[in-house]
């Protein structure tokens, strides 16, 4: 009996020893168990509530597809891996970073871009579908302007009249986008080199033009543009023979003047054709030989935007701004305002200036 409790006091004593001796090692404190790593977090990027439209809207026609982009998922790359030790070139991306074009079924945006002596208005429907007024002179930087604001394509090309401020850049916008429709004033008659290169670019870029005349409309998705100028025989002035355009959206009318003089103003209010609208694109750059205030009363706008940048000529003239200012409507221009946009909604527009180019 002595000797089974002595064997159990040894055995007690010998575990005793182990447990103080793992003890002393660090063993004993066991802790509680190690915890799986917390992996590292994921940055969401949310992408646009707003779906973007990929159907033109028809009357009548069928039931609108819609698509909504989903968010996009940014995972950090681990230090280690391949992702992370590639040594390969990356190459640069010319001109200003993209900005994906914003779409909305229920607005139309107009840019009035900041171009120099010219005028270039990106107009953009509310399906998404895109149509240029204009290109500015060759040195606009018109491309540059359209890849800004995420332009990849021109639905409707419109060239008022051959003057270099107008068509100068359209040159270039032909060799960067695809075009689908080219409308103009049918003027051929004129050899100035920037017109020549023009239509050297539209033979190139395969796109069909077509006349346009008073009466005619150009459909752009749900909008339709009227055209109130030119008349179908051309007068010998360049400028009077520019393309008038006006469109409604929603509560809100514009009209695009392009350089037409007090004269034409004249045999479009003889016509009797309809002018009223709430923002005028003042014609001619702001040029006293534009903008009669007889016209700018029968239009009644509560705004007028005029594109002008430095130049030798004056513009604008100071006589013509206040016929606008005098009758109480608000005045925007390019030069003093920079790249201008319009967004039109059923309740409304507003005007945003100097926006980023």
């Amino acid at each position: 009996m002595h000797n089974i409790w002595s064997m159990l006091s040894n055995k007690l004593m010998m575990g005793a020893a182990v447990f103080f001796t793992l003890g002393g090692m660090g063993i004993s404190n066991l802790g509680p168990l190690p915890q799986t790593p917390t992996p590292a977090p994921v940055e969401v990027f949310q992408a646009s509530s707003t779906p973007t439209l990929i159907d033109t809207i028809q009357p009548g026609g069928p039931p609108l597809s819609l698509t909504t982009a989903l968010p996009a998922i940014s995972t950090p790359v681990p230090a280690n891996s391949p992702a992370s030790t590639d040594k390969r070139p990356t190459v640069p991306i010319k001109g200003p970073t993209p900005t994906p074009m914003s779409v909305s079924l229920n607005t139309v945006k107009i840019y009035f871009f900041s171009v120099g002596l010219g005028d270039s208005f990106l107009i953009i429907g509310p399906d998404g579908k895109t149509m240029l007024i204009d290109g500015g002179p060759a040195d606009s930087g018109i491309v540059d302007h359209l890849r800004a604001v995420g332009i990849k394509k021109i639905d409707v090309m419109v060239a008022t009249h051959p003057h270099q401020d107008h068509v100068g850049g359209l040159a270039k916008v032909l060799g960067a986008f695809p075009v689908k429709k080219l409308y103009t004033n049918g003027e051929t008659k004129w050899d100035e080199p920037a017109y020549v290169d023009f239509r050297a670019a539209v033979t190139a870029a395969k796109v069909k033009s077509t006349r346009l005349v008073r009466g005619n409309k150009i459909s752009l998705g749900a909008l339709s543009f009227q055209v109130l100028n030119p008349i179908r025989s051309l007068p010998g002035n360049i400028n009077e023979n520019a393309m008038v355009l006006r469109f409604t959206y929603q509560k809100t009318t514009v009209i695009f003047m392009s350089d037409v003089d007090q004269d034409t103003e004249g045999q479009i209010l003889a016509a009797k054709l309809p002018v009223k609208a709430d923002i005028y694109k003042i014609g001619h750059h702001g040029d006293s030989t534009s903008s009669s205030v007889k016209f700018i009363k029968a239009v009644s706008p509560s705004t007028a935007i005029y594109s002008c940048g430095p130049n030798p000529f004056g513009l604008p003239e100071q006589v013509t701004l206040n016929r606008f200012t005098n009758l109480g409507i608000k005045l925007y221009g390019t030069d003093r305002n920079g790249s201008i946009l319009v967004t039109i909604d059923p309740n409304g527009y507003k005007i945003d200036t100097d926006i980023p180019q």
